[in-house]
C-alpha cells in the first residue's frame, strides 16, 4: 500500500499523547528506533514499513501522533495498530478513508467533531479490510 495511516490520542476535542513506553511495547521486538523521529517496523524480510512519530521535546515520554508511511499486510502490524487503539481515546484515520476507526464509541466524545463519527472496530483484520475495501 502506498499511503499513511494516522494514529492520534485525543481527549476533550484535543490532541493528547500516547506513553512511549506502551507504543514500544505493542510494537515490542519489530521496532527499531532509527531515530527519535523516524522508526521502522520489521515483520519478516519482505514486510516492513516506517513510523514517523511526533514527539515534543516537552514530552519526551509521550508520542503525539503516529504516521504509518506504505504498511505492509501482515497481520501482526494490523493487530498491533488494534493494540494501539486500546490506549485511551485513540484513533486510526487514513486518506480516503470512511471515517476514524476507534475500539469504543466513546471515543467520539474526546474527538474533535470535524474527524467525523468513529467506526467502531474489534480487531486488526477489522481494520485492514476497512483499509483495503478504501
Amino acid at each position: 500500500m502506498s499511503f499513511d495511516l494516522y494514529v492520534q490520542a485525543f481527549e476533550d476535542g484535543k490532541p493528547a499523547g500516547i506513553p512511549h513506553a506502551f507504543v514500544r511495547q505493542v510494537f515490542d521486538s519489530y521496532l527499531t528506533e532509527v531515530e527519535a523521529d523516524f522508526w521502522t517496523l520489521t515483520f519478516s524480510e519482505n514486510e516492513a514499513c516506517s513510523v514517523f512519530p511526533t514527539i515534543h521535546d516537552d514530552s519526551t515520554d509521550l508520542v503525539h501522533g503516529l504516521s504509518i508511511g506504505n504498511p505492509c499486510d501482515n497481520p501482526v502490524l494490523w493487530q498491533c495498530l488494534a493494540s494501539l487503539l486500546s490506549f485511551g481515546n485513540t484513533v486510526l484515520y487514513f486518506p480516503g478513508g470512511p471515517g476514524p476507526l476507534a475500539l469504543d464509541a466513546l471515543v467520539a466524545s474526546h474527538m474533535p467533531k470535524s474527524l467525523g463519527s468513529p467506526i467502531i472496530v474489534s480487531n486488526g483484520q477489522d481494520i485492514q479490510q476497512i483499509v483495503l475495501a478504501a
